[in-house]
């Protein structure tokens, strides 16, 4: 409702789920699996059946994640059907490596802001609980940039694309508590400490 109000249209996107292991060529060219994203050129969600090997074994039982992780890329689409995406597109192609992760950071935190404002007006119908939403944040958390390189690479330091732990969590969080108002996720205006 929020986007045909804005004089947008809505619309579902299809969502892939590609095998384990496997390679999967979208509009957006080829990824391999341990990998969920939005591809614009073919207005896509893609989700690899092994994505919950990139989690801690903390988190990869919770029983939000797959929904959380699809509301994620469905808030990519959000961005991609409002113009988010195309602006963010043209203006990286101007600046400068740190600038643009950057500017990815602050639309990977939105995507977090979005789902988590979806997973709150879902939560009467998936039966979400206190538990839920605390494994919510977890999950968010443990997908930031410092946690996946130090898994990855031992370097929780390296400057990532998509935000520190602290700061998924702050806009997931954010979005759940946002009463569907999704004002309350315009990353473009935050502070660059909130989209570190």
């Amino acid at each position: 409702p929020a986007l045909q109000q804005a004089g947008y249209k809505a619309y579902q996107p299809k969502i892939t789920v590609f095998p384990e292991g496997e390679t999967v060529t979208t509009g957006c060219g080829t990824s391999k699996s341990q990998n969920a994203f939005y591809c614009g050129a073919d207005q896509q969600l893609y989700i690899a059946q092994d994505i919950l090997d990139v989690l801690s074994t903390d988190v990869d039982q919770a029983r939000s994640v797959f929904d959380l992780i699809i509301a994620h890329e469905y808030g990519h689409a959000i961005q991609g059907r409002s113009g988010i995406l195309g602006g963010k597109h043209v203006l990286e192609s101007d600046l400068s490596k740190s600038e643009a992760l950057e500017l990815n950071r602050r639309n990977e935190t939105q995507a977090d802001c979005f789902a988590g404002a979806a997973m709150s007006s879902l939560w009467q119908g998936l039966k979400l609980t206190d538990t839920d939403r605390q494994d919510i944040l977890a999950v968010t958390e443990d997908v930031g940039d410092d946690r996946l390189n130090e898994r990855a690479n031992g370097d929780p330091d390296e400057v990532g694309d998509h935000g520190r732990s602290q700061n998924r969590r702050l806009w997931a969080e954010r979005g759940l508590n946002s009463g569907g108002s999704l004002g309350q996720c315009n990353t473009f205006n935050a502070p660059a400490s909130e989209v570190e």
